[in-house]
This record gives structure tokens, sequence and C-alpha cells, in this order.
């Protein structure tokens, strides 16, 4: 996931100096650098997936509690295999079954979208994962107080990807949009200071 940055400190420095910030892409999952499984496991890990797909099959609606915890398992099954298109397909059911089970907004999916980006940088998915991004910020915006901590930390990763979708270029060359949308959460989140905190201008 895109680095954490403390934003109470950072906000009004970032707001000035992010064009030349260096931001910290995600790293990969570590599956990526870990060996596939043998011969045998795979096999043992393909039983795994088919009764976990049965297991949805048979839940009490397609997206329910079980079928949420079901989809997690499905896609760190895919995952450990290495077929990652399928393990996002998990992650999209699975944020589907938490918004039925759980409303619109909840922290299940927060943590849900965080495990998908990590795997959406593996594929190159840059539109996906902007779009998660916002999707972050948009639930945390809902569930959080502008001042809480845990709405600043969201705020500034969604942040910390515009700058650096800037900077590589991922969503388009020359896309300003990136930039003026960073400029405003920085700015929203200086807003936030009190005038008598230490990072107050």
């Amino acid at each position: 996931m895109v680095c954490n940055i403390s934003a109470r400190k950072t906000a009004l420095q970032l707001l000035v100096l992010f064009c030349g910030a260096p931001i910290v892409m995600a790293q990969n999952l570590a599956s990526s650098d870990s060996p596939l499984p043998d011969e045998a496991q795979h096999s043992q890990i393909t039983q795994q997936i088919q009764s976990y797909e049965q297991a949805i099959a048979g839940a009490d609606g397609t997206y329910s509690e079980v079928s949420a915890e079901l989809y997690q398992s499905l896609a760190n099954a895919y995952l450990t295999i290495g077929d990652n298109a399928k393990a996002a397909q998990a992650y999209k059911d699975r944020l589907q079954a938490l918004r039925i089970q759980l409303g619109l907004f909840s922290e299940a999916q927060l943590g849900t979208l965080a495990s998908y980006n990590q795997l959406l940088y593996q594929l190159g998915d840059w539109d996906q994962i902007d779009s998660n991004f916002h999707l972050s910020y948009h639930i945390a915006s809902k569930l959080y107080d502008k001042a809480d901590s845990r709405y600043i930390e969201w705020a500034t990763q969604l942040a910390s990807w515009k700058i650096k979708a800037f900077e590589s270029g991922v969503l388009g060359p020359g896309n300003d949009d990136s930039i003026q949308a960073a400029a405003r959460i920085y700015q929203e989140l200086a807003e936030q200071l009190p005038e008598n905190d230490k990072d107050y201008y």
C-alpha cells in the first residue's frame, strides 16, 4: 500500500512541497517473491478452492456473512498458486458481500480494499487502484470525523497515490487532475489544524 505519512505533522509541508516529495509505491505482495507450490501442494490448494466455491454456492445467499469470509479464503488460495486474476475477482466479490452484510460503509471494506490494491499493483491495473483509493477515502469520510486520525490516514493515502500517479504517468501523461486532487486534500487537512498547533501557518 502507499506509504503511511503522519498527516498532522506533514499536511502543510506536503501542500507546499508535494511536487518534489518522494512517495514510495506499494510493495509487491510477499507471494511475488515466494516460490509457487509444488505439484502436490498445488493439487491440495485446488481442492480447497473447489471446496470454497461449493460452500459459497451453498451459502444462504451468494453475498452473506459466511460468503464474505469464504471469498477472503478464496482470494488467499488463488494468490498462493499465483492466479492473481481470480484472486482479484474474489476480492471484488468479498467487497460486494461486505456491502450487503454490513452496509455501504464499513471498516471491513477498508481492509479489503487495501489488500486488493496490493494485488492490483502487481497486475498494473492503475485505473482500478485509483478507483479503490477514492472509494476508501469516501468510506472513511462517512465513518470518521475529519479530525480523526483514521480519516487523516486514508485521506493522506489518496493524496500520496495521486502524486505518485502524476509522477509516474500511470493514469495518463500530464494528468494535472491528480496534482489538483492531492492539493485539495492536503489543504483540507491543513485546515483541520488548530491555530495553536505548532504546524499551523
